[in-house]
């Protein structure tokens, strides 16, 4: 039998959603978004699909450098002795707005995801990183403004028998990156609800040439290339080492 891994809905978790056999792992997905902490938001990782409190976190793009424009940080809880040994996978959808900003040739937004293991004291230690392939709309594809161009992206993340004891955290940050193609602004971000809503601008009206929606809900091709629909949900999967009974 395998042992019991997390604490969770009604009590502990005692499957995987799959194994490996030959590696020697169990394959948890955990799903992150943002709660109500006090008076702020604050932004974590659970095994179960909550409402996320938002659905998107984006930032105005106001130059044509590809810099960092905003940054989330993800904290999943342990409350007993785990081991992850493989290769985490971290689905993100990335997105951006246009507005108003049809010209140029080089509106793009990419992640990259640093893993922490953080302790009791809060004190975080480093243990790996990864980036995205940027995602890129220019001009010749028939670009719109006031739409949502998005994708889902996937990046996998070695580590080898790292051991997270009671009280530690796994701690994702992911840090955005934009440029816009052209003098006018335009947005991006990321999507982060476990329900997979659409991106409804987080219930604001929509203003033009001021916000909007960046992650797509609907397909639509031709002649709106880059215009595919996306999931909203941010997902992990991470490979737990096995600890077997007989």
């Amino acid at each position: 039998m395998v042992k019991d891994i997390f604490g969770g809905r009604g009590g502990s978790i005692t499957s995987y959603d799959f194994t490996d056999i030959i590696a020697g792992t169990g394959i948890q997905t955990f799903y992150a978004g943002s709660v109500v902490s006090g008076q702020n938001l604050a932004y974590v990782i659970r095994d179960s699909p909550f409402y996320s409190q938002t659905i998107t976190s984006k930032s105005g793009v106001g130059s044509t450098s590809f810099i960092k424009r905003l940054s989330r940080t993800f904290d999943l809880d342990f409350n007993s002795l785990r081991i992850i040994n493989g290769k985490i996978l971290v689905n993100i959808p990335m997105g951006m707005n246009m507005l108003s900003n049809q010209t140029g040739t080089a509106h793009k937004v990419g992640c990259e995801i640093w893993i922490y293991r953080v302790d009791v004291s809060n004190n975080e230690t480093f243990l790996v990183s990864g980036m995205t392939i940027p995602f890129q709309v220019s001009s010749t594809n028939s670009v719109a403004d006031q739409e949502a161009y998005s994708m889902m992206t996937c990046v996998p993340l070695s580590l080898t028998n790292e051991v997270f004891t009671k009280g530690q955290k796994l701690r994702m940050r992911i840090d955005v990156y934009a440029a816009r193609g052209a003098t006018a602004e335009m947005l991006a971000g990321i999507g982060h609800d476990p329900q997979n809503r659409e991106d409804i601008n987080e219930y604001l009206p929509i203003v033009t040439n001021t916000n909007g929606p960046i992650i797509q809900n609907i397909t639509e091709g031709i002649p709106n290339l880059n215009r595919f629909a996306t999931d909203t949900n941010l997902l992990l999967s991470v490979p737990f080492k096995l600890e077997v009974e007989v």
